[in-house]
């Protein structure tokens, strides 16, 4: 990176100025600009990964060891290559990294509310088991737990059943419906959740259930995905 710096000046001159004498003023009479500038070398760009795993079993004296063999091109830049390992002692590895930034607020209709209302569950389950749970992540999905579920309450018909708009809809629907009362039970060791709106919900599947024990489909899902 270089800095082009760019300096202006008023110089006291005996030259006339449309017939004046230019006055020069005792403050403010330069300005400078610094602006860098980012120089990159030619070339492009190549990157390879390797992934390998190392399995050790109890009781083993010797710790386990791979040899990786790394092969620089011919043409590349002066002092361009670079490499770096990475050890993780999870079997997820870097896919798992980082899950608190995946957490969020949820909004919208019945659907798109429960769309990013369960997430944050699997979430809180996944880091609670695996000891990664922090303060600070487990009191800012609580308080996205806390409003997705105060936000459903709002989609809850008078016969028990969910939609994505609520009284506005002209029946509940069966998928959002089951969706809600089991993300609400998984929730419930996070946030609180009255029984009764679950016991409300399930009476009405149970009503719609048939003889062979399969559920009517009522009502329209919007998003298919859900099912």
């Amino acid at each position: 990176e270089v800095n082009v710096t760019v300096k202006t000046e008023a110089l006291d001159t005996q030259d006339l100025c449309n017939n004046e004498f230019p006055i020069v003023p005792k403050q403010g009479r330069s300005d400078t600009v610094v602006k860098p500038l980012l120089v990159q070398p030619g070339g492009v760009l190549e990157e390879k990964s390797h992934s390998s795993l190392l399995c050790c079993q109890d009781g083993e004296e010797h710790p386990k060891t791979e040899e990786i063999s790394l092969k620089v091109p011919e043409n590349i830049l002066k002092d361009s290559e670079r490499a770096y390992a990475t050890v993780l002692g999870d079997l997820m590895g870097t896919a798992m990294q980082n899950l608190d930034r995946l957490l969020a607020m949820p909004y919208g209709c019945g659907e798109q509310n429960m769309v990013l209302f369960a997430p944050n569950i699997f979430i809180l389950q996944y880091l609670t088991k695996t000891r990664q749970l922090t303060p600070e992540i487990q009191s800012k999905a609580k308080r996205f737990l806390e409003s997705g579920y105060q936000r459903q309450l709002t989609y809850k018909r008078n016969d028990g059943s969910y939609s994505a708009f609520g009284q506005s809809d002209k029946e509940g629907n069966t998928w959002l419906t089951a969706f809600v009362v089991k993300s609400f039970n998984k929730a419930r060791p996070y946030i609180f959740i009255d029984e009764s709106h679950l016991s409300h919900s399930f009476s009405w599947l149970k009503n719609n259930r048939n003889e062979n024990g399969c559920f009517r489909s009522v009502g329209r899902l919007f998003n298919n995905a859900m099912k």
